[in-house]
């Protein structure tokens, strides 16, 4: 019986692996949590936009749902949704925030949603992940906006045609982006 236990737990380590390194090469992004450091920043700037209670955050990638929940604890009037593919982080964030009507977690890929609903974009995404998601912002995104700008916070890795309107003195830091509608 202990040999069919054993047997039957590395088997489910195993798939474990196989399926976040699957997700990985798929998207080019790792499930790696931020910093302290980031998500405090982070949920400094956010709070420095004076957002109304209805605002809605957008967080690309959630992974493991780390941001989100330093997020929601500093910023409990906005409303969260966390975008995440891969399924080992996806069920990890859905069991975290389980009953919090405040937090909703997608299994979805980012780049096909449109974010009408989002006031706040933020993810901590790899460099080639951004490349898209800049281009998804400015050929999908603002066309369907109805006159809001949206703002996005990255962590990390910074956009490459688009000047942040805030970044942080530290590396690899926080940077805040403003898209105006078109």
């Amino acid at each position: 019986m202990l040999e069919i236990t054993v047997n039957f737990m590395l088997t489910l380590v195993v798939l474990a692996a196989l399926s976040l390194l699957y997700y990985q090469v798929r998207t080019g992004v790792p499930p790696m949590p931020s910093t302290f450091r980031e998500r405090k920043t982070a949920s400094q700037f956010l709070g420095e936009l004076s957002l109304p209670s209805s605002a809605v955050v957008y967080e690309l990638g959630c992974g493991w749902g780390s941001l989100l929940s330093h997020l929601r604890m500093r910023h409990p009037e906005l409303r969260y949704v966390g975008f995440e593919i891969s399924l080992l982080p996806f069920f990890f964030s859905k069991i975290r925030f389980w009953g919090d009507k405040k937090v909703e977690i997608k299994r979805a890929d980012f780049l096909n949603s449109n974010f009408t609903e989002a006031d706040v974009v933020i993810c901590y995404l790899m460099r080639a992940t951004m490349k898209k998601l800049e281009h998804h912002i400015q050929s999908h995104c603002l066309s369907v906006r109805k006159g809001q700008p949206l703002i996005l916070i990255t962590l990390a890795f910074w956009l490459e045609n688009k000047k942040p309107l805030r970044i942080t003195s530290y590396e690899p830091g926080v940077a805040v982006y403003e898209f105006s509608p078109l």
